[in-house]
């Protein structure tokens, strides 16, 4: 679901206000968010909305679909280079976490505590969707004998879980002091820290 700029112009409401919540969001925050100020930004009236949310609650379901759309279009891009497996895999794990650290308003919602992925079967589906998109690298990896040949399944948990895990801390601003230079206390540099990470990632799952 990719959505354009002057969608409500052609008629899909639901689009816009998808749209204009992620606009929210980036300018606002995740607490800033309602039904009643989405509308408003899309300039329909109040009600307007009830018309495909009933509550704030499907609206973040709806905004968390798009980040997972998004997110999955880029990985999907990624595993069509003509590149070895290996290389691809590497960068599927980049492009997940410049996904998070680049859109944080949209990677909040994605993970909300307040939206339940089981409530939700679409977004539940599209969740497991960009998680397979990394589980079949990792199997295609295998049959090329770059890494381990394990449960490809836990491989794809340990590989999101240690992704997700350093994208909240960066989003957070919780990159410890020990990454920054003793004596300016000036952050390292990300791409240095990213790849760092990425070389123990790959370390952990192969021979």
């Amino acid at each position: 679901m990719v959505i354009k700029k002057d969608t409500y112009h052609h008629g899909n409401l639901k689009e816009a206000l998808i749209l204009s919540g992620v606009e929210i969001l980036k300018e606002s925050g995740y607490g800033a968010l309602s039904l009643r100020l989405v509308a408003k930004n899309a300039g329909v009236s109040h009600t307007a909305p009830y018309s495909h949310f009933k509550s704030k609650e499907e609206l973040y379901a709806a905004i968390a679909e798009y980040g997972f759309d998004l997110l999955s279009i880029k990985l999907n891009k990624t595993m069509s280079l003509d590149d070895s497996p290996m290389n691809i895999l590497k960068i599927m794990i980049k492009d997940y976490i410049y996904f998070a650290t680049d859109n944080p308003d949209i990677y909040s919602v994605m993970f909300a505590k307040d939206v339940d992925l089981i409530k939700f079967k679409s977004l539940h589906t599209k969740a497991i969707d960009s998680l397979n998109l990394l589980q079949s690298q990792l199997e295609i990896c295998q049959l090329n004998s770059d890494i381990n040949i394990e449960n490809s399944e836990k491989q794809a948990l340990f590989l999101w879980t240690s992704m997700h895990g350093f994208s909240e801390i960066t989003i957070n601003h919780k990159i410890p002091d020990n990454q920054r230079d003793c004596e300016t206390k000036k952050v390292i540099n990300y791409e240095e820290i990213v790849n760092s990470i990425l070389d123990y990632l790959i370390k952990a799952i192969t021979k």
